[in-house]
């Protein structure tokens, strides 16, 4: 019996690790396919972006030798004219520069003028407002100063004319005390 408990126990253990082992190579099979399809992929993409740029590299050298070619051509077809054009060109551009220069600075001029009249008017605005506040919290404080020292001299008044008749009650009490003392 104790047998045969071992036994089913050690064909159960036996089962178990075929079945993990079997799982493990079912995962390792899964990776090892994904890996190689990223290969794959990866493999792809790098052939097509190689492509891709010879394609586009091939084409720029072709758009540029026919640039150059062209405005080589060009050149050597105006060279004998090339003063003249020059100087045709040279007073245009000095025309241009000349028209632009003193739109430039006009436009300047002008947009100076406007932010500096914006500039001193809101200054200015700045201040009657900081002036208009100024004053009125002066006023203010002098309100509260004033309410305080009216204030402040009712107090003291009142505990003046307090203190004066507490005092002169003592003293008439006191006087009243010793004219009976003395008269008894």
């Amino acid at each position: 019996m104790v047998n045969d408990i071992i036994q089913v126990f050690t064909q159960f253990v036996s089962d178990a690790v075929a079945v993990f082992e079997g799982f493990v190579e079912m995962i390792t099979g899964i990776f090892q396919a994904i890996w190689d399809a990223l290969i794959v992929i990866m493999t792809g993409i790098k052939d097509f972006l190689f492509l891709t740029w010879e394609a586009i590299k091939n084409f720029a050298i072709e758009v540029w030798t026919n640039i150059k070619n062209f405005i080589y051509e060009m050149w050597m077809a105006i060279s004998s004219d090339t003063t003249d054009i020059w100087t045709v060109i040279h007073e245009f551009l000095d025309n241009m520069y000349e028209t632009i220069t003193t739109l430039v600075k006009t436009v300047w001029e002008n947009l100076h003028n406007l932010i500096e009249t914006w500039w001193n008017t809101i200054k200015d605005t700045t201040e009657r407002i900081w002036n208009a506040i100024k004053t009125w919290l002066i006023n203010l404080f002098n309100l509260l100063k004033d309410t305080i020292n009216r204030w402040m001299e009712t107090v003291k008044t009142t505990i003046s004319n307090g203190w004066t008749n507490v005092k002169n009650k003592t003293s008439e009490i006191w006087n009243n005390i010793k004219t009976f003392i003395t008269d008894a």
